[in-house]
């Protein structure tokens, strides 16, 4: 194992030589008579400490500090000084500028031995703090990359149905989910939201996709589909829950079939001529805490042409640039009014250019999930 390095900068030879005697011993050490010498030195990850007087003819210790960080930000540097009237100011100078300490010569080896110890130490809790920092945006990255192949693609099309959606993580692990499938004479949809962010959200999202995928044998209807969610979810702690929206669609009666939970934001539907009707949640909340869960399925008519709208509170809850205010359910209504509904694609990305609009630039807080079906012409 390498020894650490430490350069020592001091226009005394004799101060430079009785450092490098005390640290010799335990550390690789190296030095420089001015702050010229010493940058032709101290390239990139050359040192671990550097040791540095602040007086200095030509370049003094304080503008050698600046070089010394600009070309390495993980140097670390103590400043040496002989002078009484290096005080505060400089002082405050030195750690501003980036430095670990300031002593004042003359120092007792021991002093200076547990400084230059403790700067180490220090410096290795840093180094392996970076380490684990950086394994987790690996396994993090991984994991993200992992979820994006749990979702479907982003646009389907099957014989009666085309479906368009977008999906908009504001962190790497999203809490939000959807999947669909096209069946004989109809598709079926789940759009859900899982309380909170982060890794223990996207495994309850795999869970869902589970429970979805699990009741193809009962044509995905909404409550088969949303019973086993719950089912699913009594395996979390009471943290973890999720809302969600379950849909089916089926050809046969022109038939839309919507069960949503309390805290999902209501489904839309919309005819041709622009008749905008609010499918409101009819189901308990997914939540471990509750030994039962309660629910009503709903039937609505779903013609050719019509349009079904899912999405979660993202876009509710995103508050513009200027005031903070909320885009709200009145503009969610206005977007899918005033957007164009003969391609699921294009009232999609006609809600989300309005909600860009409305956001004036302003990053999402949460997650986002849009999702429109439309029943074709003539299917």
């Amino acid at each position: 194992m390498n020894r650490p390095r430490i350069l020592v900068v001091d226009d005394n030879a004799g101060q430079r030589r009785a450092v490098e005697r005390v640290l010799e011993s335990a550390y690789d050490v190296d030095t420089a008579c001015n702050g010229q010498e010493a940058l032709t030195k101290a390239q990139p990850c050359a040192f671990d400490i550097a040791l540095v007087d602040i007086r200095m003819p030509g370049m003094d210790g304080l503008e050698l500090l600046s070089h010394l960080k600009a070309n390495d930000r993980d140097l670390d540097v103590i400043l040496m000084t002989g002078s009484a009237s290096d005080g505060d100011s400089r002082l405050v100078r030195a750690v501003r500028g980036g430095a670990f300490y300031f002593v004042q010569k003359p120092f007792h080896r021991d002093v200076l031995l547990a400084l230059v110890q403790r700067c180490m130490d220090l410096r290795r809790l840093r180094e392996s703090e970076h380490a684990h920092t950086n394994q987790l945006a690996t396994e993090l990255d991984a994991a993200r990359r992992f979820q994006q192949h749990m979702l479907p693609a982003m646009s389907a099309a099957y014989p009666g149905v085309e479906l368009a959606a977008i999906y908009e993580p504001s962190l790497e692990l999203c809490g939000d989910f959807f999947e669909y499938e096209g069946i004989q004479r109809g598709m079926a949809l789940l759009v859900a939201d899982v309380a909170g962010k982060g890794a223990g959200a996207a495994m309850l999202t795999g869970m869902v996709k589970q429970a979805f995928r699990s009741s193809e044998r009962e044509a995905f209807q909404p409550a088969v589909v949303l019973q086993r969610a719950f089912d699913g979810c009594k395996i979390f702690t009471g943290e973890r829950h999720l809302t969600a929206c379950a849909a089916r669609i089926r050809f046969t009666g022109n038939r839309l079939e919507v069960l949503g939970t309390y805290g999902h934001p209501p489904a839309y539907r919309i005819t041709p001529r622009g008749e905008l009707t609010e499918l409101p949640p009819t189901a308990d909340t997914l939540h471990p805490a509750f030994d039962n869960w309660g629910f009503e399925q709903k039937t609505f008519e779903f013609n050719a042409g019509d349009c079904l709208i899912v999405f979660t509170d993202g876009l509710v809850e995103s508050r513009r640039a200027g005031d903070n205010e909320q885009f709200g359910f009145e503009r969610v209504e206005a977007a899918i009014r005033s957007g164009p509904r003969d391609s699921a694609s294009d009232l999609c990305k006609s809600i989300r250019e309005a909600l860009w609009t409305f956001q004036q630039g302003r990053p999402p807080e949460d997650d986002l999930t849009i999702v429109v079906v439309r029943r074709t012409v003539g299917a």
